[in-house]
């Protein structure tokens, strides 16, 4: 896996790409593939703020219907809060610091039906 994660990052140093448009795209192929674990390795190659950035406009997108896609995205930002919170609780700037709010909160997705285990 660290060969794919050095990939990545070359990838995006040699073609100059949009690092939150990397990650959204990574994020989008979690989506797809949430038992492919590997995703999760890739996240630390991106600020955290820029994570609970894009997460954050993911799920104001969906926020206008409950579908397959949202209940997609709120899976995989919770498996990325989650692997991101195995090595010691922290506070602020993590992935998991964005279920501070209400949008990302379980409660919130639970009430519009969204089954995030």
């Amino acid at each position: 896996m660290a060969a794919a994660v050095r990939s990545v990052q070359s990838l995006i140093g040699y073609f100059d790409l949009d690092p939150n448009r990397a990650l959204d795209l990574i994020l989008e192929a979690f989506e797809q593939k949430p038992s492919n674990v590997g995703f999760l390795e890739l996240l630390p190659l991106f600020r955290k703020e820029n994570f609970v950035q894009v997460l954050g406009f993911k799920f104001q997108s969906h926020t206008r219907a409950v579908t397959e896609a949202a209940a997609a995205t709120a899976k995989a930002a919770a498996a990325a809060a989650a692997a991101d919170e195995s090595d010691g609780p922290k506070t602020t700037g993590t992935a998991a610091g964005a279920y501070t709010h209400p949008l990302f909160s379980s409660t919130y997705a639970l009430s519009v039906g969204w089954d995030v285990r």
